[in-house]
């Protein structure tokens, strides 16, 4: 790597989490609003981005996520 040459230390953590990301256009204005809801280890995010434009973030801890099937993510929700 570039910086073990010179010696530069590098420090390495890792979120245990795993997050789906949805960007999407609508025709009524957000006035650059941010939304969060948390349900213990498990969040979406609705934020604003330029113009009449929104990002949805989906996190859920490691391990969960895309490949559960309907069911399994709804007794998962509800546990929370």
């Amino acid at each position: 790597m570039v910086r073990e040459k010179p010696g530069i230390g590098v420090k390495n953590w890792s979120y245990p989490q795993s997050d789906m990301v949805l960007n999407f256009a609508h025709s009524s204005p957000h006035q650059n609003i941010s939304t969060e809801l948390s349900y213990g280890k498990r969040a979406v995010h609705a934020g604003s981005l330029p113009g009449n434009r929104s990002s949805l973030v989906w996190g859920t801890k490691a391990g969960r996520g895309c490949n559960e099937t309907p069911q399994s993510r709804s007794k998962s929700w509800a546990g929370s």
